[in-house]
C-alpha cells in the first residue's frame, strides 16, 4: 500500500514539474562562444544552455526530483527508497542501507532529518530506505534483528560496516568509511 501510494505522488509530483516547466518556459538565449578559424577569423560557436529549472532539485518523498527526471547533481548524494539495482550499480561510491519501520519513532526521527537535509549528504553517499517489515530477505542476510540499523555495503552487497542507532543525518554520515 504504501508503495503505491509512493507511485501516486511521484507521478502527482513530476507532472505538476512537467506543468510547471511547460508554465514557465522561456524561449532559450542563445549562448555564444568566439572560436578562432584558420584564417584569422573568428567564427561562433553554439554552447548548450541549461534552464535553471532543470538544474534545481526538489524533494519527491525519499526521491529528489533531479534523480526522477534524470538530472544529475553534483552537490549531494541520494536518500531513495531500497532497489536491489542500488546496491549492484549504484550512483554513488558508498552505499548504506538503512533499516527503517514507519512504527518506529526512532526511524521517523531520523528519516525526517535525512529528508530535512537532503543537500547535506556527501556527494559519495547513497542511504537506501529499507522496509524494515518488508525486506525480510535482506534482514536475515545481513543479520537485522532491530529497526533502526545501518549497514554500509559495497558494490557486491558484502557488508563493509553495520551500527544501531543515530538521531540525524550528521550521525550517519560520521560513520561512513
Amino acid at each position: 500500500m504504501n508503495k503505491i501510494i509512493g507511485i501516486i505522488v511521484a507521478l502527482l509530483v513530476l507532472g505538476g514539474g512537467v506543468y510547471f516547466l511547460m508554465q514557465n518556459s522561456k524561449p532559450m538565449p542563445e549562448v555564444y562562444s568566439e572560436k578562432p578559424t584558420a584564417e584569422g577569423e573568428v567564427e561562433l560557436e553554439e554552447e548548450p544552455v541549461v534552464p535553471e529549472e532543470v538544474q534545481a532539485t526538489a524533494e519527491v518523498g525519499v526521491v529528489t526530483a533531479a534523480v526522477a527526471q534524470n538530472v544529475t547533481t553534483e552537490k549531494a548524494g541520494m536518500f531513495l527508497a531500497y532497489a536491489p539495482s542500488e546496491v549492484t550499480n549504484p550512483m554513488s561510491e558508498d552505499v548504506v542501507l538503512a533499516f527503517f519501520a514507519d512504527w518506529c519513532p526512532s526511524c521517523r526521527a531520523v528519516k525526517s532529518d535525512i529528508q530535512a537535509n537532503l543537500g547535506s549528504i556527501p556527494a559519495n553517499l547513497t542511504i537506501l530506505d529499507v522496509d524494515y517489515d518488508e525486506y525480510t530477505d535482506l534482514k536475515k542476510k545481513y543479520g537485522i534483528n532491530q529497526q533502526h540499523t545501518f549497514v554500509q555495503v559495497d558494490k557486491t552487497g558484502a557488508v563493509i560496516k553495520t551500527w544501531k542507532g543515530g538521531n540525524t543525518l550528521e550521525s550517519i554520515v560520521a560513520q561512513v568509511n
